[in-house]
C-alpha cells in the first residue's frame, strides 16, 4: 500500500494513491535506489575535481533520502523527506518536501524512459508556503518547464540510473 508512517505514529498517504489516477504506476516505478549519471548546477557540470562523486538517491513509498558520496567512498545524507509526484501534468511534476521545514518544497519536473530517471529541480523552496510561513531568505520560485540548467539559474538537472548492488 501507498503509506507512510510518520514520527509521531500519524499516517500520511500519498496524495496521487487518493483519486487511483494513472500517477500511481510512476510511484511504483520510482521506488527502489538509484545513483547520478550527472549533475548539472546552473549551467555548471559538477565532477570530481569539485569534491563531488555523485549522489544516492532512495525512493521508499513517499519518502526520499538523498547523500551525497565523497571521492574517497564516504557518504553523507544530504537531505530527506517526502516527495509528492503528478505523472498526469505535462511534464510530470515532483515534489521535495523537506522533512524538518514542512513548507520548504523544491518544485521539480521528471521523466522516466528507458531506466533512465531525470529530474530537474529548482535548488531553493519556501514561496509556495502560507504568507507569514514562509523563508525570510526565499526568493519566488517557479517550477522549472524544461530539462535546462542555465548559468546562474539556481536549478538543478540531474540524471539518475538505478543502483547496481555491486
Amino acid at each position: 500500500s501507498m503509506t507512510a508512517a510518520t514520527k509521531d505514529g500519524n499516517v500520511t498517504f500519498l496524495f496521487v494513491t487518493l483519486d487511483w489516477s494513472p500517477a500511481i504506476p510512476d510511484v511504483t516505478k520510482l521506488q527502489g535506489d538509484w545513483e547520478t549519471e550527472w549533475l548539472i548546477e546552473s549551467g555548471k557540470q559538477l565532477a570530481a575535481q569539485d569534491g563531488f562523486s555523485g549522489l544516492l538517491f532512495q525512493i521508499k513509498g513517499d519518502t526520499f533520502v538523498v547523500a551525497e558520496r565523497k571521492p574517497d567512498g564516504e557518504k553523507t545524507e544530504v537531505d530527506t523527506g517526502r516527495i509528492e509526484i503528478n505523472s498526469t501534468a505535462d511534464p510530470k511534476t515532483i515534489d521535495f518536501i523537506d522533512r524538518n521545514h514542512p513548507n520548504k518544497r523544491s518544485l521539480g519536473i521528471y521523466e522516466l524512459k528507458h531506466g533512465v530517471l531525470r529530474v530537474c529541480l529548482v535548488d531553493t523552496g519556501g514561496m509556495d508556503a502560507p504568507p507569514g510561513e514562509r523563508f525570510p531568505e526565499a526568493k519566488p520560485v517557479k517550477r522549472p518547464t524544461s530539462f535546462e540548467s542555465p548559468a546562474g539559474s539556481n536549478i538543478l538537472l540531474m540524471e539518475f540510473h538505478r543502483k547496481s548492488d555491486n
